[in-house]
């Protein structure tokens, strides 16, 4: 049996900044709720700190988003609170892009 990947995480340095951008920290669908995702939260930003990274900057999606739907909405207000319970802080921010090279 092939074991199954429980976590995904991608980061990118935001340039010559000691800033780094989380692109994804994502937890198996099925493995969800259970916990799973605190420790390598931990090691994670652990480490980023330990490396000369201060600031962790990521972004969410909003749960209040015209159209996002009950479900989705639920969705993404697990997430927010996920990040919360890891001490992180919440800053409403407008006209955000990420930083991914998506040009408009």
């Amino acid at each position: 049996m092939k074991p199954a990947l429980l976590l995904t995480t991608m980061l990118r340095p935001l340039g010559a900044t000691d800033w780094i951008f989380l692109r994804y920290f994502v937890v198996d669908a099925a493995q969800r709720r259970r916990g799973l995702g605190r420790v390598p939260w931990k090691k994670v930003t652990g480490r980023l700190y330990e490396s000369g990274y201060s600031p962790l900057v990521f972004d969410v999606e909003d749960p209040e988003e015209p159209g996002c739907g009950q479900q989705e909405s639920q969705t993404r207000s697990r997430h927010i609170a996920f990040y919360q319970r890891q001490g992180v802080s919440l800053r409403p921010v407008s006209g955000y892009r990420t930083p991914h090279g998506n040009a408009q």
